[in-house]
């Protein structure tokens, strides 16, 4: 048996040692690895590479040192990398760069005020360039309505009609989480953002839409933008125009019906006051009257945050020369609106459903609300409860057949009624087996056959097999 040596006072401090020596040698290698892959980002940000950066942020996140090596090396070459190849869409590069600068700033605490307000794309590549040369003292900032510029009002419009629709996505989308940091930092106390700009870029509709995102930070955002645009509104301006005293009106209304803090508002509502809000900039337009006397006669209430307001009125319109234009406008609201349970469940108690499947063939109906009304049934047999519900409860399958064999319907629409059905089995698979659905899926079968398209011909064969299990 051998000899045990004595333990020694001095043993802890060897350990300590040893441990210092091991993060001193730690050291260098987190420092080479940050500046090479800083380096190679610069140069050209790619997916790979950021997605390397943003590892070392995540691997820096603890250790104070190390996120040191990292604000160090976030000097503006990177930034004006980073920005310029940023077009604050949803492709993959523009994505990977959100996350690098989302985790510079939350993980590794790195500063972009020096650099506000963050343009991006080619267009922004002189403005970095005057920022490298003249400093931050002498550059001359992008002013908030240059900024808005930026954005293209037709593609924001597109991401407020899709933007909580989990399987649509589009690269003339905006990454609606850049745009509401943007438009916070645009709006600060002092702001000279064009009021009436602001609304026309579409960016006051994106805000309110934002409200019913899933994400709590994305929500709380929103709320902040509103809060300060408000602001803005209610500060005195040199700025004056006519829609401001309804814009106020509007925001009020909606912050007063907001109940509990980042509270989570369905998206049918906030897609009914994206519109109005537009609207406010457009008393010519026909609904105009309409939607801003309900809201006006319902001044000192709060909105109701689970129903549509006026839905019912501007659904079946009695206006004899405005009853299209108010009906289109709520068709529209029900049409992006539904896209989750939630706004299916608020639809559904005001009677929407039975409604629209009874004004699709009337003589009344122009062809904008036939399209508008078939593509909403198209978003909401795509949620399991609303397939359910429109096939078993409002005979949707019988009803499709019956369309189809309507000699006013064009062909367009009898692939479109098609494409409704087959989603629709393919959301609820019991439909399929119910006698009544089996028997208008043969009519509707006999009715697509006559179409030559090729898309119709293969919705055809996928309604067979699904009709045949």
């Amino acid at each position: 048996m051998g000899i045990k040596e004595p333990e020694t006072n001095d043993e802890p401090r060897k350990k300590k040692s040893r441990k210092e020596k091991k993060s001193v040698e730690a050291g260098p290698p987190f420092e080479e690895k940050c500046s090479e892959t800083i380096s190679k980002v610069t140069a050209k940000p790619t997916v790979e590479n950021l997605l390397e950066l943003k590892g070392l942020m995540q691997e820096a996140k603890d250790d104070e040192s190390s996120r040191d090596i990292v604000r160090a090396g976030f000097k503006l070459p990177l930034v004006a990398a980073l920005m310029t190849h940023y077009n604050a869409r949803l492709t993959p590069l523009d994505l990977a760069i959100y996350d690098v600068i989302s985790a510079a700033e939350n993980l590794c605490n790195v500063d972009f005020n020096s650099w506000s307000p963050l343009v991006f794309g080619d267009k922004s590549a002189d403005n970095y360039k005057s920022l490298q040369k003249l400093g931050t003292n002498l550059h001359s900032r992008v002013k908030p309505a240059q900024v808005l510029e930026y954005f293209d009002a037709k593609d924001v419009w597109t991401t407020i009609l899709h933007m909580h629709q989990k399987n649509w996505t589009n690269e003339t989308m905006y990454d609606e989480r850049f745009m509401l940091r943007l438009l916070s930092n645009l709006l600060g106390p002092g702001s000279e953002m064009p009021r009436q700009q602001f609304v026309e870029s579409n960016a006051l509709s994106l805000a309110i839409v934002a409200t019913s995102s899933r994400d709590a930070n994305t929500r709380k955002a929103a709320y902040f933008v509103l809060q300060r645009f408000l602001s803005l509104l209610n500060a005195l301006a040199i700025e004056t125009f006519d829609a401001k005293e309804v814009l106020v009106f509007v925001l009020r209304l909606f912050k007063q019906s907001v109940e509990q803090e980042g509270q989570h508002v369905p998206n049918v509502i906030t897609q009914y006051l994206a519109r109005v809000v537009k609207l406010a900039l457009r008393p010519d337009q026909d609904a105009f009257p309409a939607v801003m006397s309900y809201l006006f006669q319902n001044a000192g209430h709060k909105l109701l945050l689970d129903s549509v307001p006026d839905l019912p009125s501007l659904l079946f319109s009695t206006s004899t020369l405005k009853h299209k234009e108010e009906r289109n406008f709520i068709l529209d609201v029900i049409r992006f609106g539904c896209c989750e349970h939630i706004d299916f469940e608020i639809i559904k108690r005001r009677g929407v459903l039975a409604s629209i499947l009874s004004i699709f063939s009337s003589p009344l109906t122009d062809q904008k609300a036939r399209t508008a009304i078939l593509d909403t049934l198209k978003r909401i047999v795509q949620l399991k409860k609303a397939a359910h519900d429109l096939i078993h409860n409002h005979g949707l399958a019988v009803w499709i057949a019956l369309q189809m064999q309507n000699t006013g319907v064009t062909k367009f629409e009898a692939g479109f009624l098609g494409e409704i059905f087959m989603l629709a089995l393919e959301t609820d698979a019991e439909a399929g087996k119910l006698l009544d659905v089996r028997i208008a899926g043969k009519k509707i079968l006999a009715s697509m056959n006559v179409l030559v398209n090729e898309k119709d011909v293969q919705a055809t064969g996928r309604i067979e097999e699904l009709l045949s299990q």
